[in-house]
């Protein structure tokens, strides 16, 4: 009986021991209110190691959606642009990529929205520019709607297109490869294209 009595009374009082100052301390963090519900969430962006980040996505201490409260592994940003951008609307745009990187200089981002009691990437925006030729080529897709713009800037060539991917959970986002859609649009604009549109310039 007094083992026993020691097991219940030490199970009942004993907590796990958190120690926070081991944590890692955030680079950036901003205030969203993801799910609308007029109580802003804490978005805050990690560095994780060379390749990828981590985005936590927390409710605010003094209360909130506590449904709301994950990490998501992203690509490492070495952009130009912050990691975290706020929305007006209250959703969260997520930047990465890399700036001057050989030949070209790279920048993506998508928009994270609160769905389905789960985060989830509704837009996918990318924009790189070759160095070399001095050319600036982009991809917008809307995963609400299926719609894509693809733009090749100086040439003034924008070509409207679609695509079956809907919105899928930012846990899925891997390391951000690009929508297919995109992909596939980009395969135009090779060295033959870039000769014939940017030589001159």
């Amino acid at each position: 009986m007094l083992v026993a009595g020691l097991t219940l009374a030490t199970s009942a009082q004993s907590q796990p021991i958190i120690d926070f100052d081991a944590m890692p301390e955030p680079y950036q963090t901003v205030e969203i209110d993801l799910d609308g519900d007029g109580t802003s969430e804490v978005a805050s962006a990690f560095t994780l190691n060379d390749r990828f980040g981590i985005v936590t996505i927390r409710p605010p201490e003094t209360g909130g959606n506590w449904n709301i409260d994950a990490a998501f592994v992203v690509p490492i940003n070495l952009s130009d642009f912050d990691t975290l951008e706020a929305l007006p609307n209250g959703n969260l745009r997520i930047h990465w990529g890399c700036f001057a990187c050989g030949r070209t200089h790279n920048h993506r981002s998508v928009t994270v929205d609160w769905r389905d009691d789960i985060a989830q990437v509704i837009g996918y925006d990318d924009t790189y520019a070759d160095r070399l030729f001095a050319a600036v080529f982009s991809c917008s897709v809307n995963f609400l709607t299926g719609d894509a713009i693809v733009v090749a800037d100086d040439i003034d060539e924008t070509r409207e297109l679609a695509t079956d991917t809907r919105s899928y959970p930012l846990s899925d986002l891997g390391d951000g490869h690009l929508p297919q859609v995109c992909s596939t649009a980009y395969e135009r604009y090779n060295d033959d294209f870039m000769h014939e549109h940017f030589s001159d310039q």
